[in-house]
């Protein structure tokens, strides 16, 4: 038969602790990665849970990727960012 070609899926990297978001990436077929690995070469966004924006708002995660914070957001509309950011 014909030769099979692999595609890369998507590498996501997801923060400890969310873990319907990080099944819910995997079952998407996105390739899910832990938060640690964010700097990484070849992760396309970080998913944080949101506890680490200060009362000014901003993030002390600095990664040079899309970050979504997933605070209130269901896993489906995580996995629909996660969409957004990468088709960008």
């Amino acid at each position: 038969m014909g030769e099979v070609i692999r595609v890369a899926r998507p590498r996501i990297a997801v923060e400890e602790g969310l873990r319907a978001i990080r099944e819910h990436l995997a079952a998407s077929g996105y390739e899910v990665v832990p938060s640690a690995e964010a700097a990484d070469r070849g992760v396309a966004v970080l998913v944080v849970s949101g506890l680490h924006t200060d009362v000014f708002n901003q993030q002390d995660v600095i990664v040079p990727i899309p970050v979504i914070n997933a605070d209130g957001l269901t896993p489906d509309a995580v996995a629909a960012e996660v969409g957004r950011r990468i088709a960008r």
